[in-house]
């Protein structure tokens, strides 16, 4: 799906789903990262991978997104991860309380996912 700001895919990390997304999240762009979210949660996941390392901003509607996936994962028996780059969603995700659903470039390969250190909330 592409908005004329954000451009969302589907990828598979070793069958985990990973929301990729590239531009900004907003109010206004959210909507196809929902649906893709919710698209990739139909086959109940044990997690989803988001993967911002192209998103330059985000606003609350974008951590909302992740915050509802955690929910229909169902809370603590799934994971979230998100990894980032950008500055500004780092510090999104800080501000929000949400860091300790960020992952490093390590965790984010897919053989970290077995290694119980993953516990993204």
């Amino acid at each position: 799906m592409r908005d004329h700001e954000l451009e969302v895919w589907l990828e598979n990390w070793q069958a985990t789903p990973v929301v990729c997304a590239a531009g900004t999240i907003r109010l206004g762009t959210v909507s196809s990262l929902y649906d893709l979210t919710a698209q990739a949660a139909l086959a109940a996941p044990s997690r989803i991978v988001f993967d911002f390392s192209r998103v330059a901003t985000i606003d609350s509607s974008g951590l909302g997104v992740v915050v509802a996936a955690r929910k229909k994962l169902g809370g603590h028996s799934g994971c979230v991860g998100v990894l980032a780059l950008s500055e500004q969603v780092l510090g999104a995700f800080e501000l929000a309380g949400l860091n300790h659903c960020l992952m490093s470039r390590l965790d984010a390969d897919p053989r970290a996912f077995e290694d119980t250190r993953f516990v993204a909330g």
